[in-house]
Formats: structure tokens, sequence, C-alpha cells
């Protein structure tokens, strides 16, 4: 196999587990951020009772 063809295939894997980690992080920041909304809601609903 022709060392451009490995070249090819590792940027391809890279680029693959790139966006893996990048797409976690984002969904994971977005997660922690509704998770705050809500315990905050939740905690003005107890609060307003």
């Amino acid at each position: 196999m022709k060392l451009s063809y490995k070249l090819v295939i590792a940027a391809f894997f890279f680029t693959v587990i790139g966006s893996f980690i990048w797409s976690a992080n984002h969904y994971y920041s977005k997660y922690q951020h509704e998770k705050k909304r809500a315990d905050e809601a939740v905690q003005n609903a107890k609060s307003a009772t």
C-alpha cells in the first residue's frame, strides 16, 4: 500500500475521532446547561410554595 493512501486513511480516522470528541463535548455542555436551568426552575418552584 502506498504511503499516500496510508496518509489519507490516517487523516480520515483523525477527522472522525476529532469530530466525535467535538460532538461529545458540545452536547455534554448543552446537557450541563439544561440541567442547571432545570435545577434552578425546580428550586424557584419550591421557594414559591
